[in-house]
C-alpha cells in the first residue's frame, strides 16, 4: 500500500508539473499581442517591435552600424510604419524636449514617406511603477509599428 501511495504521489507531482507547463505555453501563445523584441526576419501588418534606444548623445543619433540597421529594419515593409521615440531619463520637460530632438535627429536619417516618426516623451510607460529599479532606463526605447 505504502509502495502504491509513492507511485501516486509522484505521478501526481509530475503530472502537476505537465499542466502547468502546459499552461504557461498557452498562455504566452495566446495572449502574446503581436508585440516582438528586438529585430525579427518576419513581420505582419499590426506588429509592434520594441527595441533599445540606439546610440545617441546631445539628442542626436550616432551614424554608426546600429543606425543603419535599423533603417533597413523600418524600411524593410511596404506598408506604413510609425516609429515612437520613448525618452524616460530625466524630467517630463526634458524627455519631451530631448524626445524631440531625437526625432529631428532620426529625420535626417530616414527619408521615407512611409515612415511617420512620433515623439513619446515620457507619457507612454511600460513599467508604471515610478519606484521601480528599471522605470527609467526598460521605458526608454524605440517602438516600432507595422500597419
Amino acid at each position: 500500500m505504502k509502495v502504491l501511495l509513492r507511485i501516486y504521489r509522484k505521478n501526481n507531482i509530475f503530472f502537476l508539473c505537465f499542466c502547468f507547463f502546459l499552461f504557461t505555453n498557452y498562455i504566452s501563445s495566446c495572449f502574446g499581442q503581436n508585440i516582438r523584441y528586438g529585430y525579427v526576419d518576419s513581420l505582419k501588418t499590426g506588429d509592434l517591435v520594441m527595441i533599445d534606444m540606439l546610440q545617441n548623445r546631445d539628442g542626436r543619433f550616432f551614424n554608426n552600424d546600429e543606425l543603419i540597421k535599423f533603417k533597413k529594419f523600418t524600411e524593410s515593409s511596404d506598408g506604413k510604419v510609425k516609429i515612437y521615440i520613448n525618452y524616460f531619463l530625466g524630467n517630463s520637460k526634458l524627455n519631451k524636449a530631448y524626445s524631440d530632438a531625437l526625432k529631428k535627429s532620426l529625420h535626417k536619417y530616414i527619408n521615407n514617406s512611409n515612415i511617420e516618426i512620433i515623439s513619446m516623451g515620457d507619457t507612454n510607460p511600460i513599467i508604471c511603477d515610478k519606484n521601480n529599479k528599471y522605470f527609467r532606463n526598460n521605458n526608454t526605447r524605440l517602438e516600432i509599428q507595422f500597419k
